[in-house]
């Protein structure tokens, strides 16, 4: 099995080259069949089995590398239209990878934080070192997330404590909430901060756990 006779219009033109056996494989990925590898022989009577094998092999690799560049590509038009959505939202929206950088963060955020509209400076912004976190203790509630809790907070931003990260704005108290993002995986890639400009005076920062994959924040 799998190994086949030429025959057909094609023969002749293949034998014209000097081939005379055909050893035919499907390149698939899971379920889905992806096509089929074509491996040509000019001796049919010396192929060995183990070219049968040879070839089976190479068509599963493939169809492996084919099914991932496929998921690569998901995502990452999953990824454009997610932040087309978040451009468009009339809230403050950030995103930040497992090491805390900021990877995307929109323009009405830019706007609360008082940062130039066409400067790049997430480059330069990490969660972790962000001072107004630091200074009213919500730190922790931001590392739950990476750990799938959802919690939502108030904050009063100083620009004294943003000036390093390049946001020059007046103060602004926001309620803000954090959100794990998923890969196709399963697993906390990246989380999301959704912030909103309240009406409030200012007060008391203060923190308040929602819903997470463990018991609530100590």
């Amino acid at each position: 099995e799998g190994i086949t006779l030429f025959d057909g219009a094609a023969a002749s033109a293949l034998r014209s080259l000097g081939l005379n056996a055909l050893i035919t494989s499907p390149i698939a990925y899971g379920s889905e069949s992806k096509g089929l590898l074509f491996a040509a022989y000019k001796d049919k009577q010396g192929i060995a089995e183990s070219s049968v094998f040879f070839v089976e092999s190479l068509a599963a690799a493939i169809g492996a590398s084919t099914g991932y560049v496929n998921l690569f590509q998901n995502e990452l038009a999953a990824r454009k239209f997610l932040e087309r959505v978040i451009n468009q939202m009339p809230l403050g929206v950030a995103v930040f990878d497992g090491a805390g950088a900021c990877r995307l963060i929109n323009p009405q955020l830019k706007k609360m934080f008082g940062a130039d509209p066409n400067f790049d400076f997430p480059a330069r912004y990490t969660i972790f070192e962000d001072d107004a976190l630091i200074a009213h203790g919500m730190m922790p509630y931001v590392r739950k997330t990476y750990e799938g809790f959802v919690s939502e907070f108030t904050v009063n931003y100083e620009p004294a404590l943003m000036l390093r990260h390049g946001f020059i704005g007046l103060p602004v108290r926001l309620r803000v909430k954090t959100l794990p993002l998923y890969d196709s995986g399963g697993e906390i890639s990246n989380i999301m901060l959704i912030y909103e400009q309240t009406k409030e005076t200012a007060a008391a920062t203060r923190g308040i756990p929602l819903t997470g994959s463990g018991d609530a924040l100590k």
